[in-house]
């Protein structure tokens, strides 16, 4: 079998199953340049394979050796459906990689702008709410 890393680039479900069932395998471990499984999945696009990682425990906010979280490499490829997934696990948004770059600025550099609706929608929710919170303290 190939290692993890290709099993779950390549969306191999069967494969990153039985590699997860065996615990003595460590699931946020990094490549040779830091990417975890659950960095290559949401790269890839492999939202089944992203939520089997998830619901095993893996580190949402992990960093690879530039510091790209999970959600950048998402964020940059447009995989639209898992920077929700990530973002409704508790994703940081705000996440600053090596070079100052968020979520937001990849996606928005690489012209995903569905993606960069949802950053900027969870944004605005969240500023709503803060507003809200403030008006029924006073």
């Amino acid at each position: 079998m190939d290692d993890i890393f290709t099993q779950c680039r390549e969306g191999n479900a069967v494969a990153v199953r039985l590699w997860l069932d065996n615990t003595e395998n460590d699931l946020n471990q990094g490549d040779d340049h830091g990417f975890s499984p659950l960095h290559w999945a949401c790269r890839e696009g492999r939202s089944n394979v992203v939520d089997m990682l998830i619901m095993r425990g893996a580190r949402i906010n992990v960093m690879n050796r530039g510091d790209d979280t999970p959600l950048h490499l998402a964020a940059s490829h447009g995989h639209r459906d898992i920077v929700q997934k990530l973002i409704q696990y508790k994703s940081d948004i705000n996440a600053v990689n090596e070079h100052g770059n968020t979520p937001l600025h990849y996606a928005c550099f690489w012209g995903q702008d569905d993606v960069a609706e949802v950053r900027a929608s969870v944004l605005l929710q969240s500023q709503v709410l803060k507003f809200r919170l403030s008006v029924e303290r006073d």
